[in-house]
Protein backbone atom coordinates (compact mmCIF):
# COMPACT_ATOMS: atom_id res chain seq x y z
CA UNK A 1 0.00 0.00 0.00
CA UNK A 2 1.69 3.38 -1.14
CA UNK A 3 1.21 5.95 1.97
CA UNK A 4 -0.12 9.61 0.39
CA UNK A 5 -1.89 10.92 3.59
CA UNK A 6 -0.66 14.57 4.30
CA UNK A 7 1.39 14.48 7.02
CA UNK A 8 1.33 17.56 9.71
CA UNK A 9 4.31 18.25 12.19
CA UNK A 10 5.03 20.15 14.71
CA UNK A 11 8.43 21.88 14.87
CA UNK A 12 8.60 20.47 18.49
CA UNK A 13 7.88 17.20 16.76
CA UNK A 14 10.49 17.92 14.12
CA UNK A 15 12.99 18.13 15.76
CA UNK A 16 12.40 15.34 18.30
CA UNK A 17 12.33 13.18 14.74
CA UNK A 18 15.40 14.38 13.71
CA UNK A 19 16.95 13.83 17.56
CA UNK A 20 15.24 10.18 17.46
CA UNK A 21 18.35 8.78 17.07
CA UNK A 22 20.06 10.27 20.37
CA UNK A 23 16.88 10.21 22.19
CA UNK A 24 17.43 6.22 21.77
CA UNK A 25 20.56 5.93 23.19
CA UNK A 26 20.06 8.53 25.73
CA UNK A 27 16.69 6.12 26.93
CA UNK A 28 19.14 3.34 27.11
CA UNK A 29 22.02 4.97 29.31
CA UNK A 30 18.95 5.65 32.05
CA UNK A 31 17.92 2.34 32.09
CA UNK A 32 21.53 0.84 32.66
CA UNK A 33 22.39 4.04 34.73
CA UNK A 34 19.43 3.36 36.98
CA UNK A 35 20.73 -0.70 37.19
CA UNK A 36 23.80 0.41 39.03
CA UNK A 37 22.84 2.74 41.48
CA UNK A 38 20.30 0.13 42.22
CA UNK A 39 23.46 -2.37 42.73
CA UNK A 40 25.22 0.43 44.62
CA UNK A 41 22.84 0.89 46.75
CA UNK A 42 22.25 4.67 45.58
CA UNK A 43 24.67 6.95 44.29
CA UNK A 44 24.41 10.47 44.52
CA UNK A 45 26.89 10.34 41.31
CA UNK A 46 24.45 8.33 39.18
CA UNK A 47 22.07 10.71 40.51
CA UNK A 48 23.46 13.92 39.44
CA UNK A 49 24.19 12.50 35.65
CA UNK A 50 20.79 11.04 35.47
CA UNK A 51 19.85 14.68 36.22
CA UNK A 52 21.91 16.35 33.15
CA UNK A 53 20.80 13.00 30.85
CA UNK A 54 16.67 14.43 31.60
CA UNK A 55 18.04 18.02 30.98
CA UNK A 56 19.70 17.05 27.36
CA UNK A 57 16.70 14.84 26.40
CA UNK A 58 14.06 17.96 27.28
CA UNK A 59 16.39 20.01 24.99
CA UNK A 60 15.66 17.83 22.31
CA UNK A 61 12.34 19.37 21.77
CA UNK A 62 14.23 22.84 20.55
CA UNK A 63 16.42 22.22 17.34
CA UNK A 64 18.83 24.71 18.40
CA UNK A 65 19.65 23.31 21.54
CA UNK A 66 19.47 20.60 20.50
CA UNK A 67 22.33 20.69 18.02
CA UNK A 68 24.17 22.77 20.99
CA UNK A 69 23.90 19.33 22.98
CA UNK A 70 25.09 17.06 20.34
CA UNK A 71 28.44 19.45 19.95
CA UNK A 72 29.13 18.34 23.75
CA UNK A 73 27.98 15.19 23.76
CA UNK A 74 31.54 13.48 24.82
CA UNK A 75 31.52 16.04 27.96
CA UNK A 76 28.35 14.60 29.25
CA UNK A 77 30.14 11.00 28.12
CA UNK A 78 32.90 11.93 30.55
CA UNK A 79 30.93 12.28 33.32
CA UNK A 80 28.84 9.89 33.26
CA UNK A 81 32.15 7.61 32.88
CA UNK A 82 33.44 9.76 36.34
CA UNK A 83 29.90 8.71 38.06
CA UNK A 84 29.93 5.04 37.24
CA UNK A 85 33.42 4.45 38.61
CA UNK A 86 32.19 5.90 42.10
CA UNK A 87 29.67 4.29 41.33
CA UNK A 88 31.82 1.18 41.39
CA UNK A 89 33.97 2.28 44.25
CA UNK A 90 30.65 1.58 46.79
CA UNK A 91 30.17 -1.71 46.53
CA UNK A 92 32.30 -5.67 47.25
CA UNK A 93 34.22 -6.36 43.90
CA UNK A 94 33.19 -9.83 44.39
CA UNK A 95 29.58 -9.77 44.84
CA UNK A 96 26.55 -10.73 42.67
CA UNK A 97 26.19 -6.78 41.97
CA UNK A 98 29.57 -6.00 41.13
CA UNK A 99 29.03 -8.72 38.67
CA UNK A 100 25.82 -7.14 37.32
CA UNK A 101 27.28 -3.51 37.77
CA UNK A 102 30.30 -5.00 35.14
CA UNK A 103 27.99 -6.03 32.26
CA UNK A 104 26.18 -2.37 32.46
CA UNK A 105 29.78 -0.32 32.38
CA UNK A 106 29.86 -2.51 29.07
CA UNK A 107 27.08 -2.06 27.67
CA UNK A 108 27.06 1.88 28.44
CA UNK A 109 29.99 1.57 26.61
CA UNK A 110 28.38 0.39 23.46
CA UNK A 111 25.64 2.57 24.25
CA UNK A 112 28.54 5.38 24.47
CA UNK A 113 30.23 4.08 20.92
CA UNK A 114 26.59 4.79 19.26
CA UNK A 115 26.18 8.25 20.77
CA UNK A 116 29.26 9.51 19.55
CA UNK A 117 28.44 8.47 16.02
CA UNK A 118 24.97 9.79 16.23
CA UNK A 119 26.23 12.89 17.59
CA UNK A 120 28.47 13.59 15.02
CA UNK A 121 26.56 12.82 12.33
CA UNK A 122 23.40 15.45 14.25
CA UNK A 123 26.28 18.33 14.11
CA UNK A 124 27.29 17.16 10.67
CA UNK A 125 23.59 17.98 8.79
CA UNK A 126 22.79 20.60 11.10
CA UNK A 127 22.74 23.00 8.20
CA UNK A 128 21.01 20.51 5.58
CA UNK A 129 19.80 17.36 6.95
CA UNK A 130 18.20 16.67 3.39
CA UNK A 131 21.47 17.15 1.50
CA UNK A 132 22.37 14.39 -0.55
CA UNK A 133 26.05 12.63 0.81
CA UNK A 134 28.20 10.14 -0.57
CA UNK A 135 29.00 7.78 1.83
CA UNK A 136 31.79 4.72 1.19
CA UNK A 137 29.99 1.20 1.14
CA UNK A 138 32.47 -0.91 3.81
CA UNK A 139 32.24 2.11 6.03
CA UNK A 140 28.70 1.93 6.21
CA UNK A 141 28.46 -1.48 6.39
CA UNK A 142 30.89 -0.89 9.45
CA UNK A 143 28.61 1.43 10.84
CA UNK A 144 25.84 -1.06 10.98
CA UNK A 145 27.68 -3.98 12.00
CA UNK A 146 28.22 -1.65 15.43
CA UNK A 147 24.51 -0.82 15.56
CA UNK A 148 24.12 -4.69 15.22
CA UNK A 149 26.61 -5.69 18.02
CA UNK A 150 25.04 -2.41 20.62
CA UNK A 151 21.24 -3.92 19.73
CA UNK A 152 22.33 -7.49 20.82
CA UNK A 153 24.73 -6.00 23.83
CA UNK A 154 22.12 -3.98 25.48
CA UNK A 155 19.09 -7.36 25.32
CA UNK A 156 21.49 -8.78 27.93
CA UNK A 157 21.62 -12.16 26.48
CA UNK A 158 17.65 -12.22 25.50
CA UNK A 159 18.95 -12.54 21.38
CA UNK A 160 21.84 -12.70 19.26
CA UNK A 161 22.17 -11.46 16.24
CA UNK A 162 23.51 -12.69 13.05
CA UNK A 163 24.50 -11.02 9.88
CA UNK A 164 25.35 -14.41 8.02
CA UNK A 165 23.30 -17.17 7.01
CA UNK A 166 26.35 -19.70 7.43
CA UNK A 167 27.20 -19.02 10.91
CA UNK A 168 23.45 -18.17 12.61
CA UNK A 169 22.64 -20.21 14.88
CA UNK A 170 18.87 -21.60 16.24
CA UNK A 171 17.15 -18.67 17.69
CA UNK A 172 19.18 -15.75 16.67
CA UNK A 173 18.04 -13.11 14.62
CA UNK A 174 19.50 -13.43 10.82
CA UNK A 175 19.74 -9.45 9.88
CA UNK A 176 20.82 -9.72 5.74
CA UNK A 177 22.14 -5.87 4.61
CA UNK A 178 22.55 -5.40 0.46
CA UNK A 179 24.08 -2.42 -0.22
CA UNK A 180 25.01 -1.34 -3.65
CA UNK A 181 25.31 1.43 -6.42
CA UNK A 182 26.73 1.78 -10.03
CA UNK A 183 30.09 1.85 -8.76
CA UNK A 184 30.38 -0.80 -5.66
CA UNK A 185 32.20 1.92 -3.60
CA UNK A 186 30.22 4.48 -2.22
CA UNK A 187 26.39 5.23 -2.00
CA UNK A 188 24.42 8.57 -2.24
CA UNK A 189 21.52 9.26 0.02
CA UNK A 190 20.53 12.01 2.25
CA UNK A 191 22.57 13.22 5.16
CA UNK A 192 19.52 12.09 7.83
CA UNK A 193 18.56 8.70 5.78
CA UNK A 194 21.35 6.48 7.52
CA UNK A 195 19.00 7.22 10.67
CA UNK A 196 16.12 6.45 8.71
CA UNK A 197 17.63 3.12 7.73
CA UNK A 198 19.06 2.26 11.02
CA UNK A 199 14.92 3.31 12.90
CA UNK A 200 13.42 0.72 10.11
CA UNK A 201 15.46 -2.43 10.91
CA UNK A 202 15.42 -1.46 14.85
CA UNK A 203 11.53 -1.62 14.95
CA UNK A 204 11.59 -4.91 12.31
CA UNK A 205 13.90 -6.59 15.11
CA UNK A 206 11.53 -5.48 17.91
CA UNK A 207 8.49 -6.83 16.34
CA UNK A 208 9.86 -9.54 15.37
CA UNK A 209 9.91 -12.72 17.54
CA UNK A 210 14.04 -14.24 18.00
CA UNK A 211 14.78 -16.55 15.11
CA UNK A 212 13.31 -14.19 12.80
CA UNK A 213 14.86 -12.81 9.62
CA UNK A 214 15.23 -9.24 8.39
CA UNK A 215 16.18 -8.17 4.67
CA UNK A 216 17.30 -4.69 4.08
CA UNK A 217 18.33 -3.41 0.76
CA UNK A 218 20.00 -0.29 0.26
CA UNK A 219 20.75 0.86 -3.79
CA UNK A 220 21.28 3.68 -5.11
CA UNK A 221 21.47 3.37 -9.18
CA UNK A 222 22.15 7.39 -10.15
CA UNK A 223 18.83 8.39 -10.91
CA UNK A 224 16.71 6.97 -7.49
CA UNK A 225 17.81 5.55 -3.86
CA UNK A 226 15.67 2.46 -2.64
CA UNK A 227 15.58 1.19 0.43
CA UNK A 228 13.56 -1.46 1.21
CA UNK A 229 13.66 -3.16 4.63
CA UNK A 230 11.35 -6.36 5.27
CA UNK A 231 10.59 -8.82 8.06
CA UNK A 232 9.23 -12.36 9.65
CA UNK A 233 7.71 -9.91 12.49
CA UNK A 234 3.99 -10.06 13.74
CA UNK A 235 2.73 -7.49 11.45
CA UNK A 236 0.29 -4.38 11.05
CA UNK A 237 -3.12 -4.64 10.66
CA UNK A 238 -3.61 -3.57 7.54
CA UNK A 239 -6.67 -1.22 8.70
CA UNK A 240 -4.60 0.55 10.92
CA UNK A 241 -1.14 0.93 7.73
CA UNK A 242 -1.69 4.52 7.30
CA UNK A 243 -2.01 5.83 10.36
CA UNK A 244 0.89 4.38 11.91
CA UNK A 245 2.86 7.20 9.70
CA UNK A 246 1.06 9.75 12.40
CA UNK A 247 2.84 11.15 15.22
CA UNK A 248 2.25 9.28 18.20
CA UNK A 249 0.38 6.55 16.49
CA UNK A 250 1.06 2.66 16.94
CA UNK A 251 -0.32 -0.23 15.81
CA UNK A 252 -3.17 -1.72 17.70
CA UNK A 253 -1.02 -4.95 18.33
CA UNK A 254 1.65 -3.79 19.74
CA UNK A 255 0.00 -0.62 21.51
CA UNK A 256 0.49 -2.25 25.14
CA UNK A 257 4.37 -2.98 24.32
CA UNK A 258 6.97 -0.57 26.10
CA UNK A 259 9.23 1.26 23.87
CA UNK A 260 12.80 2.26 24.60
CA UNK A 261 12.76 4.96 21.78
CA UNK A 262 10.47 7.42 20.96
CA UNK A 263 8.31 5.44 19.37
CA UNK A 264 7.76 7.48 15.95
CA UNK A 265 10.41 5.61 13.37
CA UNK A 266 7.61 4.82 11.04
CA UNK A 267 6.96 9.09 11.41
CA UNK A 268 10.12 10.03 10.90
CA UNK A 269 11.01 7.69 7.64
CA UNK A 270 7.50 8.77 6.22
CA UNK A 271 8.56 12.62 7.03
CA UNK A 272 11.60 12.66 5.42
CA UNK A 273 10.88 11.02 2.42
CA UNK A 274 7.79 13.31 1.72
CA UNK A 275 10.77 16.04 2.52
CA UNK A 276 12.79 14.51 -0.03
CA UNK A 277 9.94 14.39 -2.58
CA UNK A 278 9.96 10.69 -2.73
CA UNK A 279 7.36 7.85 -2.11
CA UNK A 280 6.92 4.78 0.28
CA UNK A 281 5.02 1.59 0.42
CA UNK A 282 3.83 -0.34 3.77
CA UNK A 283 2.78 -4.33 2.87
CA UNK A 284 1.81 -5.77 6.14
CA UNK A 285 -0.92 -8.52 7.49
CA UNK A 286 -0.50 -9.12 11.21
CA UNK A 287 1.19 -12.71 11.61
CA UNK A 288 2.72 -12.57 8.11
CA UNK A 289 5.36 -9.69 8.83
CA UNK A 290 6.19 -5.93 7.16
CA UNK A 291 7.69 -4.95 4.27
CA UNK A 292 8.93 -0.89 3.67
CA UNK A 293 9.91 0.69 0.82
CA UNK A 294 11.15 4.09 0.03
CA UNK A 295 12.11 5.59 -3.02
CA UNK A 296 13.64 8.95 -3.71
CA UNK A 297 14.67 10.53 -6.71
CA UNK A 298 17.94 12.18 -7.04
Amino acid sequence: MEITQDIRITFEQESLIDMHSIMNTLNLLSLELHMISRNAGGSAAIEHVLHELYRIGGALRDRERAHHEAGRINEFIHSVREAVTQARMQINSRSEAAADMEDSALNIESIFTIMRVRAREIVARADDPYGWVDHHITELRHNFEVFFDAIQRNSKGAYRISTSADQRQQGDYLIELDISSPDGESIAMPAVFQDVTRDLIANARKYTAPGGRISTVLHDDSSRLLLRVQDSGIGIPTEEIERVVIFGERGSNVADRPTRGGGFGLTKAYFVTRQCGGRMWIDSQPGSGTAIEIRLPR
